[in-house]
């Protein structure tokens, strides 16, 4: 495979012992190329044309893949609950004393884990699984 430096932001193209390809950075997304269409790009990334061939090629999208919006926060299925700020491990090496962390130990709030059960079971619809550990 031949070694290749990025020449342009939309996208870089490179050739492996198969043939050309290009990388389109909007999407990662990866496409084999014929001679032709690798060496059309390529003239294209060098005189600004780069758009037009790449719409012609059916490459570009109306809208971008990757944008600057926040993705939605996925949906809550399972909590894992540490209760008891204490280890029964004993652990000789242990970085954190034996769970305290330098200070003293404590359990979490009643009112604490409430909250989290009722974050946990908020979106659930009947029927849904939920995961409490």
């Amino acid at each position: 495979m031949t070694v290749s430096k990025p020449g342009d932001s939309e996208l870089h193209l490179f050739e492996a012992e198969v043939g050309g390809h290009v990388f389109l950075v909007d999407g990662s997304r990866l496409f084999d190329a014929d001679a032709e269409t690798f060496n059309e790009l390529k003239a294209a990334r060098g005189r600004g044309g780069l758009t037009d061939v790449l719409g012609r090629l059916g490459l570009q999208p109306d809208a971008p893949f990757i944008d600057d919006e926040p993705l939605a926060d996925p949906p809550l299925y399972a909590l894992s609950l540490a209760i008891a700020q204490k280890c029964n491990l004993g652990c000789t090496y242990c970085y954190a004393q034996q769970g305290d962390f330098g200070g003293t130990a404590r359990n979490m709030s009643r009112e604490t884990a409430d909250a989290a059960v009722d974050l946990l079971l908020a979106e659930a619809e009947p029927g849904d699984r939920r995961n409490l550990a």
